[in-house]
């Protein structure tokens, strides 16, 4: 897989290079160690005392055929503090820290980080499609053994994914490789596994000619380092440090809209038919796409904070993320709207929120 510098990729050169031809790239942030500040400031103490009384979904890979390979009956939530003590016990299976929302459960985290150019646009996040919840940025802390088997993300949505501590090895297979090759191995368009397969299994990736003639790229990340990964590629990922620490998010734009179209939408015309991201996807549904924001004269990455607390992600922090509202009231100039709940604490529906977007 390449691995480019961000001071070196455009983003011209990104959208045609990687996002046009579903390939995955490794994207090496330079400035990482000196302007985030999770990559030193989240120790376990610190993810501890600061996320205090949440707790994080832990899962354990036991090569099963449910998604990413995990058993969903061994699933458990855990605190912090559980969890690491849990890697203490030096399990031969060690339990892998999953899908942790960090907007709403530990805000406090979104201002250690930052967001490549690239990924600046998403429509999801930035403008908040109304009808539909998403769990991001989250974050996933693994223990040394940790990983998750070759699967392929809900709805074929690509995503980035930011390591912040530890080391983290990818296989990668694009969707068109597995539409062209596996189809013995994946249902391509659900990311169904038809048999199971260890992707880092060299030995069986050499005896079987389906592996032979797909495209099957190799990763290793480090601090500081982001990959993109395509719409609908397959993906495994094996945890080589403890902790291997890092945060991701699924996201939608308008260079990979018709993509979400193609693979996903009109793949599935009859059970996604009524699909809020395929509504507005496709364009059943007005919304706003945010323009592709990402400058090559800007800065090459920008605070999660300083990109993402929008009044759409706001407002809906209302009732979705109540932790989230003291960030939202204390940037200037990016709580514009009240809604009616804000001072009742109301569960409100989508319709009782103010979306003028006059200003």
């Amino acid at each position: 897989m390449d691995v480019r510098r961000a001071s070196e990729l455009s983003m011209a050169e990104f959208k045609e290079r990687y996002v046009d031809t579903m390939t995955p790239v490794i994207i090496r942030y330079e400035a990482a160690a000196e302007e985030w500040p999770a990559l030193t400031r989240w120790t376990r103490a610190y993810l501890e005392e600061t996320c205090a009384g949440e707790v994080i979904e832990s899962k354990i890979h036991v090569g099963s055929d449910d998604w990413g390979g995990f058993d969903e009956d061994l699933e458990v939530d855990m605190s912090f503090g559980e969890l690491f003590d849990s890697w203490d016990e030096r399990p031969a299976n060690p339990r892998y820290g999953f899908d942790f929302d960090v907007k709403c459960h530990c805000p406090a985290l979104l201002g250690d980080f930052g967001v490549l150019k690239y990924f600046l646009s998403d429509a999801k996040i930035g403008n908040e499609l109304r009808a539909t919840y998403n769990g991001w940025p989250a974050l996933m802390i693994g223990a040394n053994g940790t990983q998750s088997a070759l699967h392929m993300d809900n709805n074929l949505l690509p995503f980035w994914m930011t390591v912040l501590q530890g080391r983290k090895h990818y296989r990668v297979i694009p969707m068109l490789d597995v539409l062209a090759h596996l189809g013995a191995f994946f249902h391509g368009h659900t990311g169904t596994v038809l048999q199971r397969f260890d992707v880092f299994d060299d030995a069986f990736l050499r005896r079987n000619h389906a592996f032979v003639d797909a495209t099957v790229y190799d990763a290793w990340m480090e601090p500081g380092d982001t990959i993109y990964m395509p719409t609908g590629a397959a993906h495994g990922a094996q945890n080589h440090a403890t902790p291997t620490t890092a945060v991701t998010s699924n996201f939608v734009d308008l260079w990979h809209r018709a993509q979400e179209v193609r693979y996903n939408c009109e793949a599935f015309a009859d059970t996604e038919a009524s699909d809020a991201d395929c509504l507005y996807a496709t364009g059943v549904l007005d919304v706003h796409w945010p323009p592709m924001r990402g400058d090559d004269d800007g800065p090459l990455a920008v605070p999660y904070l300083d990109n993402y607390l929008s009044d759409g992600l706001c407002n809906k922090a209302v009732y979705e993320c109540p932790k989230l509202y003291p960030y939202c009231k204390g940037v200037d100039g990016q709580w514009r709207r009240e809604s009616s709940c804000l001072n009742s604490g109301c569960s409100a529906g989508f319709a009782e929120i103010d979306y003028d977007d006059s200003g």
